[in-house]
């Protein structure tokens, strides 16, 4: 029972199809790669402190998938520990030690569980409602159908097809760092979401923003902003009226015929409250994910959409946007790289 169980628990985290479960082999088990053989300084720096946790509680095995393509398989704490259970009791249970899959069956057979059909049994022993419905391939295509709530990059979405054993596209191999870790911080996100009935939570979102802050920090480079917007010939000097009359100037200071100057008093950083981000992010979505740098007018329909913004100056929701989007491309360039 207990070889069925985890049959069906593999099979439903990742969604993988029942006969690639079921031929997982105590060999692809055993050389699973370790995090702590291969987490250098420079990959753990690259993941948050929870795929740092995903990768110590999770593991990635290879096991043979369709057209002899080899597909990952993620295994839990308690997976895993259960798993450890069942191979040392493959003797007293009458496994053939000529059989190399974990899970065998018994006797002298050299041959694996069928995964549909105990996937099928532990369904009906759960007296679900629709236990008809809950097939590897439904499994699959619910995923991809969910997943759309999803901002995947297209990275991400390669990631994912490959773990769903999805010939959508030719896969891209990307070599800058310890593929299966990245893999397995990245999927299991998205698995573990699906998984608890999480996925309307994380609509929009990108699969590095989940379980760090609901809305990502808009940087705000005051200078750096009216730097390049006076290189952009959009805003110049003038184009920032003063904010201060000075009270100690008096007219006996004054030349005849002088009116009464105004001093400039720079205006201190005004921080972005949760409210704010979230309307000016959600506002430029598409603008965001396009790379596009909103003009005047549309920073002003902004405005005029969210009241809350009433306080910030066009050219602050412009250049705010502007500095998401030049660190999604350092991002990606540094990716790429």
């Amino acid at each position: 029972m207990l070889a069925y169980c985890l049959l069906a628990r593999i099979i439903l985290f990742n969604k993988r199809r029942s006969g690639e479960a079921a031929r997982l082999t105590i060999d692809s088990y055993n050389s699973r790669p370790q995090w702590s053989e291969q987490s250098t300084t420079e990959l753990k720096n690259s993941l948050t402190p929870f795929e740092v946790k995903l990768a110590e509680r999770l593991a990635v095995v290879e096991i043979p998938g369709k057209r002899a393509k080899k597909v990952p398989v993620l295994l839990t704490d308690e997976v895993r520990v259960a798993l450890d259970l069942l191979i040392s009791k493959r003797t007293d249970c009458g496994i053939s030690g000529n059989n190399p899959y974990i899970f065998a069956c018994s006797k002298n057979s050299t041959q694996s569980l069928r995964g549909h059909a105990y996937l099928s049994k532990m369904c009906k022993l759960a007296d679900l409602r629709n236990p008809e419905l809950i097939t590897a391939t439904k499994l699959r295509k619910y995923v991809a159908t969910v997943c759309q709530v999803f901002d995947l990059t297209e990275t991400e979405s390669d990631w994912l097809a490959r773990h769903l054993g999805h010939d959508i596209r030719v896969h891209r191999e990307f070599y800058r760092l310890h593929e299966s870790t990245v893999e397995l911080t990245k999927v299991s996100k998205l698995l573990m979401a699906v998984d608890e009935g999480k996925v309307s939570t994380f609509a929009g979102k990108s699969l590095a923003d989940i379980d760090i802050d609901d809305l990502p920090q808009i940087g705000e480079s005051e200078n750096g902003s009216d730097c390049e917007a006076e290189l952009d010939g959009q805003i110049s000097p003038q184009d920032n009226p003063p904010t201060e009359v000075s009270k100690n100037a008096s007219p006996t200071e004054l030349p005849k015929n002088a009116s009464p100057k105004r001093t400039l008093q720079k205006k201190g950083k005004q921080p972005w409250t949760p409210k704010e981000k979230e309307a000016v992010l959600t506002y430029f979505k598409i603008n965001i994910r396009n790379s596009i740098v909103p003009g005047k007018i549309d920073c002003m329909k902004c405005i005029e959409a969210h009241p809350l913004l009433d306080q910030r100056d066009w050219k602050k929701i412009k250049y705010a946007v502007k500095n998401v989007i030049d660190k999604n491309k350092k991002l990606k360039k540094k990716h790429t790289m």
